[in-house]
Order: structure tokens, then sequence, then C-alpha cells
């Protein structure tokens, strides 16, 4: 078995370096949708300031909604990770507060599974279900509190099933008939 890469070292050299944008535009992408939720909910900020923040989050929206299909698969594999922190956290610090979140991990993961594992294209209701949860779990976070995140799970099911209902039915291939 060769466990060597076949590729020359600029050829790693340089997904190296792709690879490390991406990490690096994912973090801004997350640190500016928290930064926006933190001016968006301050009310103290200055109304120049939270117009901003609206925009900022505009903005993240917008490119996470394009991008969906490159991120959606990494963001079910996050929620996993955090579905077991939280079960295995509960199971040593029981907590009501944790078992909510715990709970909304697990639907939020089967929702996403549903998303991430279908082979079919992605339509615009679905995507947008995707970065609701997404930005809903932002404002979980900067808030600190599961009721956001219950929003943001409630409509990405309600995506899913407004996807569902209105389909299309896919086409049947026919056997040719025989005279």
């Amino acid at each position: 078995m060769n466990i060597r890469d076949e590729r020359s070292i600029g050829e790693q050299v340089r997904s190296g370096f792709r690879l490390a944008g991406w990490v690096l535009l994912t973090l801004a992408v997350a640190g500016l949708i928290l930064r926006s939720d933190m001016v968006l909910v301050d009310r103290n900020a200055a109304t120049p300031y939270r117009i901003a923040g609206g925009c900022g989050l505009a903005f993240a929206a917008a490119l996470m909604f394009v991008s969906v299909e490159r991120w959606g698969k990494w963001f079910f594999g996050a929620l996993g990770y955090w579905t077991m922190k939280a079960i295995l956290t509960l199971a040593f610090r029981p907590s009501e507060w944790l078992l909510q979140y715990a709970v909304l991990f697990i639907c939020a993961a089967a929702l996403c599974a549903r998303f991430v594992l279908r082979q079919t294209p992605r339509s615009v209701i679905e995507k947008l279900g995707m970065v609701s949860v997404v930005i809903a779990l932002s404002f979980s976070l900067t808030l600190d509190s599961p009721r956001w995140l219950l929003v943001g799970v409630v409509s990405l099911a309600l995506t899913e099933l407004i996807s569902h209902v209105f389909r299309m039915p896919h086409k049947r291939a026919r056997l040719p008939e025989t005279s």
C-alpha cells in the first residue's frame, strides 16, 4: 500500500493554502454573524451601528445562501459534535437548559441530515431553511437562550415540509411497448 501522495509538492502547497483560505473565510463569516447579532440586540447601540449590523447580517446570510451546498455537510457534522457534547455533559451535570439544547441539536441534526444526504438539487426554500437555522443558532449563542434555536429548528422543519409537499414528482422511465 502506497500512502505517498501522487501530487507534486506545489500542488500540495496550493491545496493547503486553499484549505486555509476556506477556514479563514468561515471564521470571518462566523465572526461577522456573531458581531452583527451583538450589535443588533444591544439596546445602547447607536442607529448607524445597528444599520451596519443589519447589513452585515444580510451580507453573511446572502453569502451562506449561495454556498449552502459547500457548508451544509460541515454544519451537520458540527451539530453532531454539539449533540454528543451536550449528551455527555448531561450525564455528568444534568440541567434543564442543557437538555433543551440537546433536544434542539438532535432535531436540527435530523433535519440537516435530510438536507445533506439527498442527491437531488436543493430548492430555494430548503436553502432558506438552512440559513435560518444558522442565523437562529447565532442569536441563541449571543442571547444565551435556546428559544432562538427552537425558532430556527421550526423554520427548518417548515421549509423541509413545504419543499416535500410541493416537490415535483420524478419522471418514471417507461418500458417500450411491445406489439
